[in-house]
């Protein structure tokens, strides 16, 4: 199984380290940017929209940076092998794929200033939740079976959360994008229709 080889394995924990490290230190390049503009050109409409939402989008990446840093030092903190039968039971493995899949269609949305393709990551966010809740109730019966597993069930439990985090920042990317795109606020809405 995929997830569960290569979540135990630290040379990709190593990766998650470096592609952190790299969400760190973009983000500020993009901030001070963003300041300069703002104090140098006075953007209005449609600029200023596109700097506002490059600002939030910036902090969202650095979110997912910070998630990705803790999936790693979970991998080198774990205690114990993981079960198998725990990441299949889970979806660990899909909800990656999904979040995967997510990123990868906000970052064609806005290279292509396509807002279709940015309100599909709702429809996305919503399956990943339904499998973070399930995940838990999951994980809960697990550690009935067998309290010796509790520990790296836990970790498992944060791992899941962060992974559904992480879908949460990409849906706030999402909406940034539609509010460039369209000068349409989305937040605080009914997600109904979008």
């Amino acid at each position: 199984m995929r997830i569960s080889r290569s979540f135990n394995d630290r040379q990709y924990s190593v990766c998650f380290f470096f592609t952190s490290y790299l969400c760190f230190l973009v983000p500020l390049i993009v901030c001070r940017e963003c300041e300069n503009t703002f104090a140098l050109f006075q953007p209005v409409a449609t600029d200023l929209r596109f700097l506002i939402s490059v600002l939030k989008i910036n902090s969202d990446l650095e979110r997912i940076g910070d998630h990705a840093d803790g999936l790693a030092h979970y991998v080198l903190e774990m205690p114990a092998s993981i079960k198998p039968k725990a990441f299949e039971l889970t979806q660990l493995s899909t909800m990656f794929d999904i979040t995967i899949s997510m990123l990868t269609d906000i970052g064609k949305a806005l290279e292509e200033e396509d807002t279709k393709l940015a309100r599909k990551v709702y429809k996305k966010d919503v399956e990943l939740n339904k499998l973070n809740t399930n995940a838990s109730e999951i994980i809960q019966k697990l550690i009935l079976e067998d309290t010796t597993t509790i520990r790296p069930l836990l970790f498992l439990f944060s791992a899941i959360r962060k992974v559904e985090r992480v879908g949460v920042h990409i849906k706030n990317i999402a909406e940034d994008t539609i509010f460039y795109i369209e000068a349409e606020v989305l937040k605080h809405k009914k997600k109904k229709g979008i």
